[in-house]
């Protein structure tokens, strides 16, 4: 970037304003005019006359370094005001301004001579998810003794997606009492139900994993390995319905619901494959003035797709959806069911598991469909269950930090 912007051969600072005024007012004056006064009047005039010629013609541009963050970050942008005439601007304030949803921001006084450009560094701090437009800018300038005043606003929009806050996937281990001390089991979400091959018996796997006619053949333990879950397509279905939750903290554990959601998509045991993701809800945009756009709710599917820019492209829709009413979670399932490709597994997000639910994960299951169930709230049936030649797995999901899988 260029420290200047030529406007011709000669530029007007107020160094030589302030010169060129005094050997005005020497030559002009006399012992009846005071020189002094003949200056404050030449400023006085040419403060006017600046303001008129070059405030208008002020350019700025404004870059944002990162386009999308995740809640609870900091996003800069970078850019520069310039001054493209030869008229000097006494001053001139750069305010930003924002939605409430994004603290910082800046408020800076400059000086601008003829051809000045000075660098401008904006920092917000993103507090929410959210799908924003950012850039909209107070200029404000005067004369020198601040007795002219004018303003106009800039808007260099950029958008800037919030992703919801991405967390720690943990799997609480199952401690369990056997007649040989205490033993924890090795559960987790993300290990396929068929067993992949055996192997040898290792100190601490699972007594129920034990191979007995792979051992009885070998004259050794054998341990069934079960390796990480090996469907081709995972698809992530979320209950954004208010009435499903418990009054007292619905809009939180909604929230937490499209947390766990985007933590999901960014764990690295789910990354190598392509996801899809499903949801009734509406899509909220925020302008430049922090006013919100909704669009009308309905079923939002995003088909399975793999890489950094599938994953991205979900996140954005868990960035913008607004949560209302909505069909009840069973009726969604029905209307994603022939989306879903066949094999797929499925990561269920909602409150809390039901007969229906059940019945429905089992109707799922018996077409090909391993399901897994994650409540936020409280897991009313069993954690494991055979259910179509499938283990329907049922976890209670605590967020301590980070999620906690029980």
């Amino acid at each position: 970037m260029q420290a200047a912007i030529r406007a011709g051969w000669f530029h007007l600072d107020y160094g030589r304003l302030l010169l060129l005024l005094l050997l005005l007012a020497l030559f002009i004056g006399g012992r009846e005019v005071d020189v002094w006064l003949l200056v404050a009047a030449g400023l006085w005039g040419v403060g006017r006359l600046c303001v008129a010629a070059a405030f208008p013609l002020l350019r700025l541009q404004l870059r944002l370094t990162r386009p999308a963050v995740f809640a609870h970050e900091w996003v800069r942008a970078e850019g520069h005001i310039s001054n493209p005439t030869w008229w000097p601007l006494p001053w001139v304030e750069v305010e930003t301004r924002q939605p409430e949803a994004l603290a910082g921001g800046l408020r800076r006084v400059e000086w601008l001579p003829g051809g000045a450009v000075r660098p401008l560094t904006v920092s917000w701090f993103a507090e929410r998810r959210g799908v924003y437009r950012l850039g909209r800018l107070c200029l404000r300038g005067g004369d020198w003794f601040g007795l002219q005043r004018t303003e106009r606003e800039v808007s260099p929009f950029r958008e800037l997606v919030v992703y919801p806050a991405a967390r720690m996937l943990q799997v609480a281990a199952d401690l369990r009492r056997l007649p040989e001390g205490p033993r924890r089991d090795p559960i987790s979400p993300f290990l396929d139900d068929v067993p992949a091959g055996v192997r040898p018996y290792r100190t601490g796997d699972a007594q129920r994993d034990i191979a007995w006619r792979a051992t009885a053949h070998r004259g050794t333990l054998q341990v069934r390995e079960l390796p990480p879950v090996r469907e081709r397509t995972t698809c992530i279905l979320v209950d954004l319905d208010h009435s499903a939750w418990f009054p007292p903290t619905k809009d939180a554990r909604v929230e937490e619901a499209i947390s766990l959601a985007a933590s999901l998509l960014c764990d690295a045991r789910l990354s190598t494959r392509p996801l899809a993701l499903g949801t009734w809800a509406a899509l909220r945009t925020y302008d430049g003035a922090g006013s919100a756009h909704d669009l009308p709710p309905r079923a939002l599917w995003l088909a399975p797709r793999g890489g950094e820019p599938g994953r991205r492209a979900l996140l954005r829709l868990l960035a913008a959806v607004h949560p209302g009413e909505a069909p009840s979670f069973s009726e969604m399932l029905r209307a994603f069911g022939p989306k879903v490709p066949w094999g797929a597994q499925s990561l269920w997000v909602l409150a809390r598991d039901t007969p229906a639910i059940h019945a429905l994960a089992a109707s799922w299951q018996s077409r090909g469909h391993p399901v897994t169930l994650l409540c936020l709230e409280r897991r009313e049936g069993a954690r494991a269950q055979r259910i179509g030649g499938h283990t329907l797995r049922v976890w209670e999901v605590r967020r301590d930090g980070d999620f906690i899988f029980r």
